[in-house]
């Protein structure tokens, strides 16, 4: 079976999209669409194939069967909606959209195609995570007590598109890396979310997008589990998460895992292959049998309206209940 794929946007993420055809003979790259022309000769240069200015056109094309959603984040539900609508499989880049009532559409589209939906939480795929996952559900180091997930970096990384600075379009650091941090410790932990008390802010730098965000996160499994985070002025780039249970204590440091089960922590040997090529090997795999994709369009539902429950949370200046954001459809990806 050949499946035509169709990337819309030639941002920052499009190689982990563009380049991946290359990897699998049943894909092949139809087209990029991007709306900077000056980005046109670059992308075809890179990537030798054609390039659109209009991802409508590009979605409507017969020979496109996958569609890979790599747009500013505002984008994400109204071009998952149309290419859904065209009865196209649809892998949306992180988050899914930005709220849990976007993604319940976007939910209700994909049941009426008929068709795969996968969010590219690209997490769930680094073996170093995968091991930590497995390391705590086996039980091998005890009952789980507590998580912790910390990540400091530099607000402007690179260049940030004016998008990046407008909260209406999902900007900021919590929308950007929100969702790694909730969906890094909601697999891991391998429990739903029920609660979460936060405050989410622009004190550094009083932009509408958030540079800065802590919440504490309850889980169904009575797990507590906190996250900190901030795109910082002046700093130093750190990131650590430590999964403290009975009877050891993990710690994933960048893409690295160490386990202390006495007084000193030592590396645990990971391996598995590049996360974007997993991941998509999982979505072609589900395309193929008809077996949900293992980060599916419920599980990414989950973690938006986790980081949306943070926001309100910081607004109401209280807890915030997940039933409060509506229910969503049960999977066997929440519990996986």
């Amino acid at each position: 079976m050949s499946l035509g794929l169709a990337v819309l946007g030639g941002g920052r993420v499009v190689g982990a999209h563009a380049g991946i055809p290359a990897h699998f003979p049943q894909l092949r790259l139809v087209g990029i669409a991007e709306p900077n022309r000056e980005r046109h000769a670059p992308l075809a240069q890179q990537f030798g194939c054609p390039i659109f200015e209009s991802s409508e056109e590009l979605i409507r094309r017969d020979d496109v069967h996958i569609v890979a959603v790599c747009l500013p984040h505002h984008l994400h539900h109204p071009m998952a909606l149309r290419a859904l609508e065209s009865g196209k499989h649809v892998m949306i880049e992180k988050p899914m959209a930005l709220n849990a009532s976007q993604c319940d559409e976007i939910l209700a589209a994909q049941r009426r195609a008929g068709v795969k939906l996968a969010i590219g939480h690209h997490h769930n795929f680094v073996p170093a995570n995968v091991e930590a996952r497995r390391l705590i559900q086996s039980g091998q180091i005890g009952r789980l007590v507590f998580a912790t997930d910390s990540w400091f970096k530099p607000f402007h990384e690179g260049v940030r598109p004016p998008w990046f600075l407008d909260r209406e379009c999902g900007g900021g650091m919590w929308w950007m890396n929100g969702p790694h941090h909730v969906d890094r410790l909601r697999r891991i932990i391998g429990s739903r979310i029920v609660s979460v008390k936060a405050k989410v802010s622009s004190d550094i730098y009083g932009y509408s997008a958030a540079d800065s965000g802590m919440a504490m996160l309850q889980f169904e499994n009575g797990v507590y589990a906190t996250i900190t985070h901030a795109g910082y002025r002046f700093g130093t780039y750190h990131f650590t998460a430590e999964f403290t249970a009975s009877h050891g204590i993990l710690r994933l440091l960048d893409e690295r895992l160490f386990l202390c089960r006495g007084k000193e922590f030592e590396a645990v040997e990971t391996k598995g292959e590049a996360v974007h090529l997993a991941q998509w090997r999982d979505f072609l795999e589900a395309i193929e049998t008809g077996r949900q994709p293992f980060v599916n369009g419920e599980y990414g539902r989950e973690i938006v309206a986790a980081c949306e429950a943070a926001e309100r949370s910081s607004e109401l200046g209280r807890e915030v209940l997940m039933k409060e954001l509506g229910e969503y459809p049960c999977s066997s990806a929440h519990q996986r």
